[in-house]
């Protein structure tokens, strides 16, 4: 499962340097700040609620026959995990740094973050490394989680899968006006 991580994070970065610069053309590019609300399942469902601040953009790519447009979102969050156990309340602070990529053929999501879990009586540092898909309005990410203790492990898995939403990704809805004025400025020259 490791190595499956690492190619992962290998094929993210490999993907990212293949663009040609100079046929990119940014449409749409604002910095927001937004809710985020998640699912996540490591040993126990954990809930998660925070905030974003991400930078979003529409860019088209020309090449000669056929330009397609794809989105981008990157940028920090704030966020918590929530576990209301039977036996246990774990509370899980955390920041992160997110970069999601939307193309034709393919969605990408690459994220690091760090928590400081507790059930206030013991407290475990948690480093994640994440990737996945994003689903236009939700991501699918597995995790491997680094865990600095194992007080918690009954709680705290080394993998994580998780759902999150983040409303910055309502942006993407204006990706089919940005789409009709390209087409008409195009179709008027």
């Amino acid at each position: 499962m490791r190595q499956l991580l690492i190619i992962g994070f290998i094929l993210t970065g490999l993907i990212g340097f293949g663009q040609d610069s100079d046929s990119i053309q940014s449409r749409y590019n604002k910095r927001e700040l937004k809710p985020r609300f998640g699912l996540s399942y490591q040993k126990g469902v954990f809930a998660e609620i925070g905030l974003s601040l991400n930078k979003n953009k529409i860019e088209i790519q020309n090449n000669k026959q056929d330009p397609f447009f794809y989105c981008k979102s990157e940028g920090i969050y704030i966020s918590s995990d929530i576990l209301v156990h039977t036996e246990k309340t774990i509370l899980g602070p955390k920041i992160g740094y997110e970069i999601i990529g939307i193309r034709p053929e393919y969605s990408l999501i690459l994220a690091l973050e760090f928590a400081d879990y507790t059930d206030f009586n013991v407290n475990s540092f948690v480093q994640s490394f994440n990737f996945g898909v994003s689903l236009k309005y939700f991501e699918i990410r597995l995790g491997y989680n680094r865990i600095s203790n194992k007080d918690l492990k009954d709680f705290i898995g080394r993998f994580k899968l998780s759902i999150t939403t983040n409303l910055n990704r309502l942006y993407w809805s204006k990706e089919k006006d940005v789409r009709k004025e390209y087409l008409k400025t195009k179709n008027a020259t």
